[in-house]
């Protein structure tokens, strides 16, 4: 699996040969969170603890995935019951 920003220079037909898929990042964050929500959330959890500079919760690790281009990812996982989280 490749995951890039760039998809358009990874046309499905060139890859198909080779078993390489390609997937933007908003869509394989969203895959990883439909398989293992957990696992996702644990990740958020210890990426917003390690911040130190500046600080952070998930919300502001969310922030910084939708600014970086993953937007349906960041929404998705707000969407989820505050006790999931």
């Amino acid at each position: 699996m490749i995951v890039t920003f760039n998809v358009k220079d990874f046309p499905g037909e060139r890859l198909e040969p080779t078993g390489v898929a390609v997937a933007h990042p908003d869509d394989f964050l969203l895959d990883q969170l439909d398989l293992h929500p957990g696992l996702v959330l644990q990740v958020l959890t210890e990426q917003a603890r390690d911040l130190r500079n500046p600080p952070s919760d998930i919300d502001g690790v969310l922030n910084r995935l939708e600014r970086c281009g993953t937007p349906r990812f960041s929404d998705a996982v707000r969407l989820l019951e505050p006790d999931e989280r």
